[in-house]
C-alpha cells in the first residue's frame, strides 16, 4: 500500500492534531476503541480508515483529517510577521495563539468533533449518542484531555525514577501533579455516577469502569492505597463482557485492573491472551494487536519478573510493528545485558531513527521525548562498556539535550485554567530525564581517560541542580 506513514508523524504535523491526541484519550474512556494506539493511514486518499477500528464501522479518517475554519483562522492571524520583528512581540503573540487554540479545544473543537464525528457514527441511535455527548462533555469540561494525556508520565517517572530513588527529583510537584489528576479524575467520576440509574449503555458502562481504573491507578502511585476495590472492578466488567462479548477492549481493562491487585495478578495473563485471541481473528493479516504484546511483555517483566517471556511478546509487537519505539527500548536494554552490544545500538538507533527523523526535538510529544533520550543513554552505556569513551560522551551529550528541550505541546496550555497545573506536568516530563544520572557517567567515562576538564564540567553542571 503506497503513501503509508506513521500516524506519529501526523499528530506533529497540523496544529489541531493536538486535539485529535486528546480525542483518542476519549475513545479509550468510553471503550470503542480496539487499539491503544493509532496506526499508519494512507495519506494519499482522503477515504483511507482509521488503522484502530472503532466498535460502529465507519471512516473516521475525518478525525485526523480536520481543517475547521477557526483553527485555519487562528493560525492566520498568528503567523510572525517580518523577521525584523522583535523577539518579545512574537512570544506575545505566541502565547496569544496557543490560548485562542485551547479555548478552540474547549468550545469549537469539541462542538466540531460532535457534529462530524459522534454523529456520523452514531446517527441512527439518538439514545447512545446523547450518552457519548454526556461523556464527552463530563470529560471536557473536567480537562480530562489534558490530565489523562499526561498520566502516562506520572506511572512513567514513578517506574523509573520512583520518588524515595536517587533520581526522585520534583517530588513536591509530582505529588501536586498526582494530587490534580486524582483530583480532576475524580470530579469526572461524581459527574458520570450521577447518571448511574439513567445511562446503562456499553460505552456509559465502560468509561465508569475504566475511570475507576484509572483512579486507583493514580491512588496507587500516590500513596499505594485504592478507592476501588479491584474484585468489585472485575464483576462489573465480566457482567459488561457477557453482555457484549464482541468487545475487545473489555478484556484488555480486565487485565489492567487484575495487575493492580496481587490477588488477581496472575488472571491478568489470561486476559491479555483473550485478547490476543479475538485481535487476531478479528484481524488475521492486519497484526495491528501489537500493543497487547507490548502490555503482556511488560505484565511477565514486571509484575512476574520474567524477562525471558517478557522478551518473547516485547520481540512479537516489534515484529507486528518495527517501529514501535517502546518494545525496541525494550530489546535494546535485554540485549545490552546480554552484552549484545551491536544489536542494543541497533534497538537505540532505531527508535532515534523512526521517532526523531528530522523533527525539531520540541515538535516531539513528551513520551517520545523521553524515549530519544532514554536511547542516546542507552547509547552512551553501550559505548562505555566497549570502551569507545570518546562516542561514550557523543551520546550523553546528546540525551542532555534532548533533556533541556521541552515538547511544544506544554505551550498550549500556557495562560490557561490549568496553566499552574502545567507546569507540574512539565516539571514530571523533566524528571523521566534527569541530567544528575548522565553527568555521574560522564564523569566515570572522564576518570577512565583522565579528563579532567570534563569532570569539572560535570560537577558544575550537578552544582546547578540538572
Amino acid at each position: 500500500m503506497g503513501g503509508m506513514v506513521e500516524t506519529v508523524r501526523l499528530f506533529r504535523k497540523k496544529e489541531e492534531d493536538t486535539w485529535a491526541v486528546f480525542m483518542l484519550e476519549f475513545f479509550k474512556m468510553i471503550g470503542c476503541i480496539t487499539s491503544d494506539y493509532i496506526l499508519p493511514v494512507q495519506m494519499d486518499k482522503v477515504d483511507s480508515m482509521f488503522a484502530a477500528e472503532l466498535t460502529e464501522p465507519c471512516d473516521v479518517t475525518i478525525l485526523w483529517n480536520l481543517r475547521p475554519q477557526e483553527i485555519d483562522e487562528i493560525m492566520a492571524q498568528f503567523q510572525n510577521g517580518n523577521s525584523e520583528n522583535f523577539i518579545s512581540v512574537n512570544v506575545v503573540r505566541e502565547k496569544e495563539k496557543n490560548s485562542k487554540t485551547f479555548q478552540y479545544f474547549q468550545n469549537s473543537g469539541k462542538q466540531t468533533f460532535a457534529v462530524q464525528i459522534l454523529n456520523k457514527i452514531w446517527k441512527n441511535n439518538r439514545r447512545i449518542r446523547n450518552e457519548i455527548l454526556f461523556l464527552l462533555d463530563a470529560y471536557t469540561k473536567s480537562d480530562l484531555f489534558f490530565y489523562w494525556y499526561n498520566k502516562g508520565n506520572l506511572k512513567f517517572v514513578q517506574e523509573y525514577y520512583p520518588l524515595k530513588g536517587i533520581e526522585g527529583r520534583n517530588t513536591d510537584k509530582r505529588k501536586e501533579a498526582y494530587q490534580i489528576t486524582f483530583e480532576k479524575g475524580f470530579q469526572c467520576y461524581n459527574k458520570l455516577i450521577s447518571k448511574e440509574n439513567e445511562y446503562r449503555s456499553y460505552y456509559y458502562r465502560f468509561a465508569l469502569i475504566h475511570l475507576q481504573h484509572e483512579l486507583n491507578s493514580i491512588g496507587g502511585l500516590m500513596s499505594g492505597k485504592f478507592v476501588f476495590y479491584a474484585q468489585n472492578l472485575l464483576e462489573q466488567a465480566k457482567q459488561l463482557k457477557s453482555d457484549y462479548p464482541e468487545q475487545i477492549r473489555i478484556h484488555y481493562l480486565q487485565a489492567a485492573i487484575s495487575e493492580t491487585d496481587s490477588l488477581f495478578l496472575w488472571d491478568a495473563e489470561a486476559y491479555y491472551l483473550n485478547a490476543i485471541l479475538k485481535f487476531e481473528k478479528k484481524y488475521p493479516k492486519g497484526k495491528i494487536g501489537y500493543f497487547l504484546y507490548y502490555k503482556l511483555g511488560k505484565y511477565y517483566e514486571k509484575k512476574r519478573k520474567n524477562i525471558e517471556k517478557a522478551e518473547i511478546y516485547y520481540r512479537m509487537a516489534v515484529e507486528y510493528h518495527p517501529t514501535e519505539f517502546r518494545s525496541l527500548y525494550k530489546i535494546g536494554k535485554i540485549e545490552e545485558q546480554k552484552r549484545h552490544y551491536n544489536a542494543a545500538a541497533k534497538a537505540a538507533n532505531d527508535i532515534i531513527k523512526n521517532v526523531l527523523n528530522g523533527y525539531e526535538l520540541s515538535k516531539l510529544m513528551p513520551k517520545e521525548q523521553i524515549y530519544i533520550y532514554k536511547s542516546y543513554v542507552l547509547l552512551g552505556d553501550i559505548f562505555s562498556s566497549r570502551g569507545f569513551y570518546t562516542h561514550a560522551i557523543v551520546g550523553y551529550r546528546r540525551a542532555l539535550k534532548v533533556s533541556d528541550s521541552t515538547s511544544s505541546l506544554f505551550q498550549i496550555f500556557e495562560g490557561q485554567n490549568v496553566g499552574s497545573d502545567n507546569n507540574k506536568f512539565e516539571a514530571v516530563m523533566k524528571s523521566c530525564m534527569p541530567k544528575q544520572a548522565v553527568y555521574r557517567k560522564m564523569i566515570n567515562v572522564a576518570s577512565k581517560t583522565n579528563n579532567v576538564e570534563l569532570v569539572d564540567e560535570c560537577f558544575v553542571g550537578m552544582n546547578r541542580g540538572e
